[in-house]
């Protein structure tokens, strides 16, 4: 699923991070999901939810290469974060 371009290095690394991030939030998704199967009536379950499920939306929309409604989102904007496309492990720090 990941782009590779020789030439530009950094298309490579965008489409790496886009496809790390949509992995994790097909996790989380599944288990927000978990958790609504044990507590139906969880507002912050479904609101998270929800939101993850939009960002899903938003994450696909720029794989996709299609304009998008959010800024500029990519690894550039999160290696001030701890965040490495070469790193798929969670910033200890982050927690």
């Amino acid at each position: 699923m990941w782009a590779r371009n020789d030439n530009h290095p950094e298309l490579s690394d965008r489409a790496r991070w886009l496809a790390d991030l949509a992995a994790a939030l097909d996790q989380a998704h599944r288990l927000v999901g978990r958790m609504l199967a044990h507590d139906p009536g969880s507002r912050e379950a479904a609101v998270l939810r929800t939101r993850i499920r939009a960002t899903q939306v938003e994450i696909d929309t720029l794989q996709r290469g299609l304009p998008s409604r959010s800024n500029e989102i990519g690894p550039l904007s999160t290696r001030s974060r701890g965040y490495s496309p070469r790193d798929r492990s969670p910033d200890p720090g982050s927690r």
